[in-house]
């Protein structure tokens, strides 16, 4: 095999300006060109991060409200309601 560009392994040979590798530098040029081309393929297919959006003072007062729905409620209970909405919230959010 013949290859023209050598990220980090020196050829074997060269002949009328084309580099040659043994079989052992074949082998590892080969390799090393397949991690290249898939670092390209991620970087290219890479989904754009979104930023995270989280609770105003207004959502976690509102939230807090809903939560005591009962009149008498554990602690538990009401810290339990509070997660459940909490989590709800979020999720609408940062779908």
């Amino acid at each position: 095999m013949l290859y023209f560009q050598e990220p980090d392994i020196e050829p074997s040979y060269r002949i009328n300006g084309v580099d040659l590798y043994t079989t052992d530098q074949t082998v590892q040029h080969a390799v090393k060109m397949q991690e290249l081309q898939l670092e390209k393929l991620k970087k290219q297919t890479a989904l754009p991060q979104r930023e995270w959006v989280g609770l105003t003072d207004e959502d976690k007062k509102q939230i807090a409200m809903e939560a005591n729905n009962k009149s008498e409620m554990s602690a538990w209970e009401y810290a339990q309601r509070v997660g459940e909405l909490t989590e709800a919230k979020l999720k609408g959010k940062n779908a």
